[in-house]
């Protein structure tokens, strides 16, 4: 019991005294687990740290070392595309020097289609033919294929050395 007393103020002082360590809660499993929860965050914090450091470290590798790599391949690869791009317009100037060619070739046997069957007839009517045991082949068959049009269905090449297998057929 708390008497007040004018006189002497050290009861209130004592009963304070008291009631504030009545209200105090103790450090119990309350503040342990707060206690606990706050190493957690701190042992994240810093695992968070060690990988951004890490993080850091790795990109500055990168921009050191890579970078320059990354760089000299694509100065190398520009001299490559330059050159696939003049190999390119050359391809084309060729395949427009081609077409130019075949379609005088073309005119050209339009104009003197008739000349090799009439050389053709005449030279295999005069009897001309190349004859061996095994192969043979005659002037009018070579002047055909040559022309790129033939009449013999069958033929053997006149050098066995240079072609040892049977033309069976040259005619397109």
């Amino acid at each position: 019991m708390l008497l007040v007393d004018a006189d002497r103020p050290e009861p209130v002082r004592s009963g304070t005294r008291e009631l504030a360590l009545f209200l105090t809660p103790e450090p119990g499993a309350e503040a342990k687990e707060v206690e606990e929860t706050i190493e957690g965050m701190l042992l994240r914090l810093e695992e968070f740290c060690c990988l951004t450091d890490m993080i850091r470290s790795d990109t500055s590798q990168i921009l050191e070392e890579n970078i320059p790599l990354l760089k000299a391949k694509v100065t190398e690869m520009s001299g490559i595309y330059a050159k696939v791009d003049r190999l390119e317009a050359f391809v084309k100037m060729v395949g427009h020097h081609v077409s130019f060619l075949e379609a005088h070739v073309l005119q050209a046997e339009r104009d003197h289609g008739t000349f090799p069957q009439v050389l053709c007839r005449w030279l295999g009517s005069a009897g001309l033919s190349f004859r061996n045991d095994f192969h043979t082949v005659s002037v009018h068959m070579l002047i055909q294929h040559s022309l790129g049009t033939c009449c013999v269905q069958s033929a053997m090449v006149v050098e066995p050395w240079l072609a040892p297998a049977p033309i069976l057929s040259l005619c397109t």
